[in-house]
């Protein structure tokens, strides 16, 4: 008696029918403007926590606006601790994802002392003058003890809408710590992104 090792041609086309029937029917439900939602919150909060470390190493200012006009972040390292933009300010805009766009859905913000006005909300905003990179006047900064200058929320909503595309950060006053949540549409509770 022989023993055959392999497998035929006919088994491995029924196998590779079965991943495609499988994949076929998966598909639809796979929703790519969560991850782009997710993709957007965290280039937001790695940008904020990029401004706070170098207010903290230089122990010079940094300070934030969101231009919801243009559908981005902007952070501009200030050695002269004037929050205006001069022309050799290093700055970085954080451009939003596909389909993302700063403010909020139609539910209810983060707790907070501030109403979200243009995808922000800021307890005590700061007079900025951004020049050429942004027609917003009032914006956060990060000190050089990594504080910032009062608490603050930024909104990123998509064009679809839906509740379920909202994402938050929040941004304490007292240490400068950056967190984000989602809108868990079921419970109509904001829950922690986490990392």
């Amino acid at each position: 008696m022989s023993h055959r090792r392999g497998y035929t041609l006919i088994e491995m086309m029924i196998v590779v029918t079965l991943i495609a029937i499988v994949t076929a029917t998966a598909m639809p439900h796979i929703d790519y403007q969560a991850s782009r939602q997710d993709a957007s919150v965290r280039a937001i909060r790695g940008a904020l926590q990029q401004a706070q470390s170098y207010a903290v190493s230089s122990q010079h200012e940094v300070w934030v606006v969101v231009d919801a006009a243009h559908n981005r972040i902007i952070a501009v390292q200030d050695p002269s601790d004037s929050n205006q933009y001069v022309i050799g300010d290093h700055y970085w805009a954080v451009p939003m994802q596909d389909g993302a766009k700063l403010g909020l859905a139609a539910i209810s913000p983060l707790p907070g002392d501030a109403a979200p006005v243009g995808g922000v909300a800021i307890t005590t905003p700061t007079p900025i003058t951004a020049g050429t990179l942004s027609g917003v006047t009032t914006g956060f900064v990060f000190r050089a003890d990594g504080a910032v200058s009062s608490n603050a929320q930024i909104y990123v909503t998509s064009a679809r809408g839906l509740t379920k595309d909202a994402r938050a950060i929040d941004i304490t006053q007292a240490t400068g710590r950056v967190d984000w949540y989602h809108y868990n549409a079921t419970t109509s509770t904001w829950v922690s992104g986490g990392f």
